[in-house]
């Protein structure tokens, strides 16, 4: 059996190793990227806004654990802590994931530049959802469960998650 080379492992912990959020909407020959961008829902909560107009959000990892890490926003210095609501096994429900201040939930992971979030129920998976951001209505990511049928909220797809290290990562908004 041939020796094979093995990339070295990632480096976690609390760099701040700054990346791109892409979401990929569809599959097969449908599937588009988009670059998530941060919105403001209200005084103190962010979406993430699928824009490919504007410049990605940057995003970094924190956490001494690669499969508990906690996902940061970083906006104009300031720390902003994604959330993912627990939806648990309700079927054909969706929730916009969403950014706060100073908040940190140890949930998430990232394999091979895919971004995952633990599950709550079988049936959990990232979505993005149609929603009116300031007079226009644009996907947002949302954490949801697909019905008992397979089937997504109305309004809604099926979506991945992915870290953007690319040549965009460097020119994102601060």
């Amino acid at each position: 059996m041939a020796a094979t080379s093995l990339a070295a492992p990632p480096t976690y912990g609390n760099s701040r190793d700054y990346f791109g959020l892409l979401m990929t909407v569809g599959s097969g020959p449908s599937a588009h990227n988009l670059t998530l961008t941060a919105f403001p829902y209200s005084t103190r909560v962010l979406y993430l806004v699928a824009d490919n107009a504007t410049q990605g959000t940057r995003a970094f990892f924190t956490g001494s654990d690669p499969n508990k890490q906690a996902l940061h926003l970083d906006i104009s210095g300031v720390t902003y802590g994604v959330d993912v609501a627990d939806i648990g096994n309700m079927p054909n429900a969706a929730e916009p994931v969403t950014a706060t201040p100073g908040y940190e939930e140890f949930e998430f992971q990232a394999v091979g530049g895919r971004v995952f979030h633990e599950l709550s129920a079988g049936s959990n998976v990232w979505l993005a959802c149609d929603r009116d951001i300031a007079g226009q209505v644009k996907p947002v990511l949302a954490w949801g469960s697909m019905g008992r049928d397979g089937s997504v909220p109305e309004g809604c797809s099926f979506a991945s998650v992915y870290q953007d290290f690319g040549a965009n990562s460097k020119s994102l908004s601060k």
